[in-house]
């Protein structure tokens, strides 16, 4: 067989008993329960759920949930290849996410926490799990950060989940400085934390600094307020049973927006006018029928330099991180 009669090399439905992930270059033999695992319809369904949710409607972020995952998992098969469990865990962390991702979160009901545990306990995975030896509450413990690991962890060091979605949104948006696959080499393991050299680090400091930017701009705030307000309508007054709304994409959730005529206009000028929505800090500048939108969380999980977190060690890093902090806090949102 010629190179141009096999199959495309990038696919993503477990078809083959290799994966290739384009963004970090990695080639991955699979496991036949991460072969399972990739054609299940849990995972099949986050390539039709967007990593950046409604700001996919006006940014080049339309990468999905399930590309992140599948880079999410070859970092973690290509520094902790023997890791059974943790692999396993590195496809399915993400299985939780409704339609557009973190758009909806706080809405009453929409906890993609709790989605994934329901998921790790359902028939399809746990069938899968199970059948191969693996534990779904030892997964579920690497997926919380309980059992710290490369794929999550609670103390504040970055890591490999937040590094691809870094990467992958710096790779979009144009301003990645370094190769993904260069970017490799510089990093190395030690007591399951990332470790890399101080210019590396402060690299990736600029790309956590680039990532808060995009959460907290006008472009991600805008669209994700009047999404969560339309949302919100129809999930009150329709009162779906919240498993259905679970098991949408963002398709299916935008076709129910779209039909019901009390969020129809609405939904429809979202996706073809985003540009007439306008975002501000100042409650006196909007108008009194505004939306207000909360930025309470940013992601600040740094690299670790020599097992010190690269704030510590240098004023650079330290202030890049302190000059974002302001951008928490309470925006307002409007049509104009």
């Amino acid at each position: 067989m010629t190179r141009y009669e096999a199959d495309y090399i990038a696919r993503t439905d477990g078809a083959s008993d290799h994966l290739w992930e384009p963004l970090w270059q990695i080639r991955t033999e699979l496991r036949d329960a991460e072969i399972k695992i990739l054609r299940s319809g849990a995972l099949r369904r986050l390539h039709y759920i967007h990593h950046g949710g409604a700001s996919r409607i006006n940014t080049h972020h339309t990468f999905t949930r399930l590309q992140h995952t599948l880079g999410v998992f070859s970092l973690i098969a290509y520094y902790c290849p023997d890791q059974e469990a943790l692999r396993a865990a590195s496809l399915l962390h993400d299985i939780g996410h409704g339609p557009f991702s973190h758009s909806l979160e706080g809405i009453e009901g929409m906890d993609h926490h709790e989605w994934t545990r329901d998921r790790l306990e359902g028939p399809e995975l746990s069938g899968i799990l199970t059948e191969h030896g693996l534990n779904p509450e030892e997964i579920w413990a690497y997926i919380n950060g309980e059992r710290p690991s490369l794929l999550r962890n609670s103390s504040g060091v970055l890591h490999l989940d937040h590094l691809d979605s870094l990467v992958r949104s710096a790779q979009t948006g144009g301003y990645l400085s370094i190769r993904p696959k260069d970017l490799l080499d510089c990093l190395t393991v030690i007591d399951e934390n990332m470790q890399t050299d101080k210019e590396t680090a402060e690299q990736l400091v600029l790309l956590i600094a680039e990532e808060a930017v995009l959460h907290c701009s006008h472009a991600n705030i805008g669209v994700n307020a009047v999404l969560r307000q339309i949302a919100g309508q129809w999930l009150s007054d329709v009162k779906p049973e919240m498993e259905l709304v679970a098991d949408m994409t963002d398709s299916m959730l935008e076709q129910q927006l779209l039909s019901y005529p009390p969020t129809s206009a609405r939904m429809r000028a979202l996706l073809m006018e985003s540009s007439r929505i306008h975002v501000t800090r100042e409650r006196d500048q909007a108008p009194a029928h505004a939306l207000e939108a909360e930025i309470d969380k940013l992601y600040f999980s740094v690299p670790q330099v020599e097992g010190k977190k690269i704030t510590d060690i240098s004023e650079r890093a330290r202030r890049t991180i302190a000059d974002l902090q302001h951008r928490k806090g309470k925006y307002f949102v409007y049509w104009q």
